[in-house]
């Protein structure tokens, strides 16, 4: 059941006349995307940092835009790398910008988010990869943007945090970079769209099913089945059939969330083997973590993450 501040967040949605994703083109629909998430912060006071600064990496042959948010002058910070929201299809470093600020206050974190290209111009892997060599990238310039190579670790929401789960599996697989954490907020894990909660909260709760339908669609751009299977755990991580070494984990689910029974299935799969944590919101709905200042348990939600991060 919704609680009554998600209630009020989808009222306030229904009037700003929303269209569905497949009745506008890419550049509306990602500008529809946009206006939803300032609409909705704009009138929020921004929690002040020492440091935000935007900048650009390049890295597989593409310039990468980066937004570093800082509020410590260290010579080697733990670092925390974002990956924003948005289906793989929308979303920019804008979005989880509030959120981000209170990470890196609160947690005495950098924390740099990452602008990885779009799908379905740039299909899987090509985010998948941007995400993962950006990382790699802090690593190898560690002392330009001083951080603690040997702590470094992971989060994003939605499909962030699939990208998330999906570059600590490569790190895992590569070995190139130990990631120490990783914080999956409402996780893309699965493409199953007849789960549980893909049942129960199929339309009226914010993320639609036929929205996820066409976020994959876009991704892949074909069916997951047309991949060899040793390639799904890198875009569907409850794929994977190797749980040992992963980081240790921390998984927030929202209540009335179509993606809340694939991250349950994840964590009961991987505790297993390794260390992880999860924790759900009663009432709360998809991607409600990115709302500070607006939804009360997205701030209980981040101070949960914050003793996560600080405690070894």
């Amino acid at each position: 059941m919704l609680n009554e501040e998600s209630k009020l967040l989808l009222e306030k949605r229904a009037k700003l006349n929303i269209r569905p994703i497949s009745e506008l083109s890419h550049a509306d629909a990602r500008k529809q995307f946009k206006e939803m998430n300032y609409i909705a912060h704009k009138d929020l006071e921004k929690i002040d940092l020492l440091s935000v600064n935007d900048q650009k990496i390049v890295i597989n042959n593409t310039e990468i835009n980066i937004r570093i948010f800082t509020d410590r002058d260290d010579s080697a910070q733990p670092l925390l790398v974002n990956f924003h929201g948005g289906g793989w299809f929308q979303g920019d470093l804008d979005t989880d910008e509030d959120m981000c600020r209170y990470l890196s206050k609160n947690s005495g974190f950098k924390v740099i988010s990452v602008d990885y290209r779009l799908a379905p111009e740039n299909k899987f892997p090509e985010g998948l990869n941007d995400c993962y060599e950006a990382v790699k990238y802090f690593h190898d310039n560690h002392e330009e943007f001083k951080i603690n190579p040997e702590n470094i670790s992971l989060c994003g929401t939605s499909a962030g945090g699939n990208l998330a789960a999906a570059v600590s599996l490569k790190f895992r697989n590569i070995q190139d970079v130990n990631i120490k954490k990783q914080i999956l907020f409402t996780p893309v894990l699965d493409y199953d769209f007849t789960t549980e909660s893909y049942l129960k909260y199929e339309t009226g709760y914010g993320l639609e099913k036929a929205n996820m339908v066409f976020f994959w669609e876009q991704y892949l751009g074909t069916r997951p089945e047309n991949f060899p299977l040793d390639r799904h755990k890198y875009f569907a991580p409850l794929r994977d059939d190797d749980y040992n070494n992963i980081p240790k984990t921390y998984i927030i689910t929202a209540g009335c969330d179509v993606l809340k029974t694939e991250a349950e299935i994840y964590h009961k799969k991987i505790s297993n083997k390794s260390d992880s944590t999860i924790q759900n919101f009663d009432g709360a709905i998809h991607g409600f973590n990115t709302g500070i200042g607006i939804i009360s348990d997205a701030e209980a939600c981040l101070k949960k993450v914050v003793e996560f991060l600080i405690n070894k």
